[in-house]
């Protein structure tokens, strides 16, 4: 009787040991899920501020060329888009800046080029009056 007790008690010993193992085991996974969740998490968050900032780098071209390029404030966009996509630095057809935001843009720099021009024009309108 006292060597099947402990055959019985060395079998619990194995299992508790084997269950131990294994729950162990079961954590180390855990972790490793975890940690590539987050590690993917990251990879993602760094190429969405990558996108956000090319993004931003080609408005940024783009507003450029329409300031060299574009100086009438009543040029149209079918007019000066064949001339803007002629730039050898090739700023307007950057694939980060879409076609509807490059027409923004070119609307934007165009109202504010006549924005400009209306103040100039009412400044020495004012300056002819008052001499």
């Amino acid at each position: 009787m006292n060597i099947y007790l402990n055959l019985n008690l060395a079998e619990e010993e194995q299992e508790q040991a084997a269950k131990a193992k294994k729950d162990e085991q079961e954590k180390l996974k855990e972790r490793e899920r975890e940690l590539r969740k987050r590690k993917e998490r990251e990879e993602q968050e760094m190429e969405r501020v990558k996108l956000k900032i090319r993004k931003k780098e080609a408005v940024a071209s783009y507003q450029a060329l329409l300031v060299e390029t574009i100086k009438d404030p009543k040029a149209s966009w079918t007019e000066s888009k064949p001339k803007l996509d002629k730039d050898p630095q090739g700023r307007a057809i950057n694939p980060e800046l879409g076609q509807t935001d490059a027409e923004k843009l070119f609307r934007e720099h165009v109202k504010d080029l006549y924005e400009v021009m209306s103040c100039f024009l009412f400044d020495t309108r004012n300056d002819l009056l008052v001499r």
